[in-house]
Order: structure tokens, then sequence, then C-alpha cells
């Protein structure tokens, strides 16, 4: 990108289409694509820190494996270290060491409910994060239950996918009603997550999380952390938790790649300390260190 300004890639930044780095200007959305009409497509968001995927064999895995459940054929070449040097090129050609990339893949062609080709697109996307690191939030969340959206336990709907109606309607709802977050429940009432986020309980030294197989999305800072909280001697369980469990808890946290972790300060009139999830918030950054290493 030599010559080029950096008011001129502001302007139009680079994105990877097509199997190649080019301007976003040069990239069009047709009314065809089967993303937009029928959500037929996943994605994976994913921290760049100092111009390093992290966290990136936990991404590779779910977005590969969200192709496979989407019956895609997977080009040969998209093999993980392709795909993260791809990232990295990207990222270092539009000057942001730190980033928040968006990888979207969909079914190219046409076709209705019923497609005429398994062959996948791949548009990738960079998008500048002020900080390398994650920043410990100095406020807690204030939170609450979602009202009347209800999250399924399908493989489907435990898809990163382009079909986000439930997150998009929780986020909507949350803002509403003047709160930080809600959580989502499962149609037998137990809790899954937030709009944008895992959900972790803390409570007489034991960290739990709720089961994969009850639905929503099996977030990748959640597999970290958990790993990290297995190593560090703490007693993890990932059970099917309740409201009650709620109001029971020591801590509750949620957990994200672009936010990190984010203490709750409150749940209706049940307030939380953050002594634990402070300290497991250090743990994480010694593992971020380790990765750039």
């Amino acid at each position: 990108m030599s010559g080029t300004s950096n008011q001129e890639q502001s302007e139009s930044p680079l994105i990877f289409y097509k199997n190649r780095i080019t301007a976003s200007s040069d990239w069009q959305l047709p009314s065809s694509n089967r993303s937009f009409r029928y959500g037929d497509g996943v994605f994976e968001t994913i921290r760049i820190c100092k111009g390093v995927p992290l966290y990136f064999p936990h991404h590779y895995s779910r977005f590969i494996l969200g192709l496979e459940v989407l019956k895609l054929e997977i080009p040969e070449f998209w093999q993980p270290e392709w795909m993260r040097q791809t990232m990295m090129d990207l990222s270092r050609q539009n000057g942001l060491p730190n980033a928040r990339l968006r990888m979207s893949a969909w079914r190219d062609g046409a076709g209705k409910y019923l497609p005429q080709s398994s062959i996948p697109e791949l548009l990738i996307e960079t998008e500048a994060l002020a900080e390398p690191f994650y920043q410990w939030p100095k406020a807690g969340l204030k939170i609450d239950l979602a009202e009347g959206i209800t999250i399924g336990r399908s493989a489907l709907d435990r898809l990163k996918s382009a079909n986000s109606l439930p997150y998009i309607m929780a986020a909507i709802q949350a803002k509403e009603r003047a709160l930080d977050d809600v959580l989502l429940m499962n149609e037998s009432g137990y809790l899954v997550e937030a709009s944008s986020s895992n959900l972790f309980v803390f409570k007489d030294g034991v960290l739990f999380s709720p089961p994969h197989e009850d639905g929503g999305i099996d977030g990748v800072l959640r597999r970290v952390l958990l790993k990290i909280a297995r190593k560090e001697g703490i007693r993890v369980e990932v059970k099917r938790l309740w409201p009650d469990d709620l109001e029971q808890a020591d801590e509750v946290f949620l957990t994200n790649v672009i936010s990190g972790i984010r203490w709750v300060s409150r749940f209706r009139d049940r307030e939380y300390s953050n002594q634990f999830s402070f300290g497991l918030f250090g743990k994480l950054e010694e593992k971020i260190l380790a990765e750039l290493s």
C-alpha cells in the first residue's frame, strides 16, 4: 500500500474478497446474496492484538464446523495457516495492529430455499480497536432476564450464523429497559447467554457455566477461560443454571473475545462483588502475553 495516504485508507479500507485484498469500495452486496436473503452463512469475530489474531485455533475450528453444518464445500486452500496469515496481512495493510476482524462466509450462487451451489464465498473486514489489550471495566453491568425471547438447542441454533435475530432483539430490549444487557433462556427456562456474551456464575469457590447443549454460542473466550480456571486449580462445573442461581451467586460476569471479561454489579435487587473475576482477568492477561511471545 505504498503511496496510499491514511486518509484514503480510512475512506476506503481494505477487505479480503474473491481471494485477494482489495478496496472495500470495490465490493457491492448483490440482492441475490444468500446471506442477505436467507441468512445462509456463518461468521467469526476475532480480536487482533498487535497484529496477531488471538485464540485463532478456537475460531478456526468453530468456523469450519459451521461450514460443515451448512453442508458447504470447504476449499482445500482454506487451511489454518493460510487463513491466519490472510488475517494478519489484511490487518497490516489496513494499518490496524489492533482490530476487530469479522470473517463471513456464505453460500454462493442462486436458488431459493433449495440452493444451486454448495461453494462458499469469503469476506474478511477489519475495524480499529483503541487498545491492544482488554481493559478492566470500572463499573459493573446492570442486567435482567430477557422477556419473550428464547434460544433453541439444535445444531443450527448453536451456529454463529448470519441469522442473529434473537441477539438483535435482546440488545434492543436491554436498551429499551435501560439495562446494560439481558440474559437469554431456552424453552425449558435454563439460562443460556447474554445478547453478545457467554455467562459465568461464581459461587462458594466454584465457577459455573451453562452447557453448550442448552443452546447458544460456544464462545471462544468461554473455552479459554474454562481452561485457565482448571489450570489454576479452580473447581469448574459446566451445568444447567436457573435464574434462581443468579440470586444466590457471589459473582456474575459476561465474556466475549472483543470486550473480554465484564463483571455484573447488579441483577434486579441482587448486588455482586468482582474479586474473583478480577483475578481471572489477570490470568487472561498472562495468557495473551504468552500467545504474543
